[in-house]
């Protein structure tokens, strides 16, 4: 696959967004790159991202969709690339939720 026939590591794609047949279309896009592995970043916290843009971060609040969105990218590349979830330990809303994770 990518990385091995480049003499280096597993080559990852990183997908973003919110709409499972869009991201699906774009893990069927990498098909000729083979990479090693597609991924869904439900890790990004940037405001733009995770705000406005209701993916990244923000996924980690709709554990449905993401199932969605990972079953449609599974689909699309036919079982034949893993597919992978960046994703954090959490979501912090507020400040205060930060001050009672500091307190933890």
């Amino acid at each position: 696959r990518g990385g091995q026939g480049l003499g280096c590591g597993p080559v990852v794609l990183q997908l973003g967004g919110n709409d499972a047949s869009f991201v699906a279309r774009a893990a069927s896009l990498a098909g000729p790159w083979e990479y090693d592995a597609i991924n869904l970043n439900c890790g990004c916290p940037s405001p733009k991202v995770a705000g406005k843009g209701s993916f990244g971060a923000a996924l980690m609040q709709d554990a449905g969709q993401v199932v969605q969105i990972c079953a449609a990218m599974r689909a699309a590349v036919n079982d034949e690339v893993p597919i992978t979830v960046k994703c954090r330990l959490g979501v912090v809303e507020t400040e205060g939720d930060l001050r009672h994770v500091e307190d933890d």
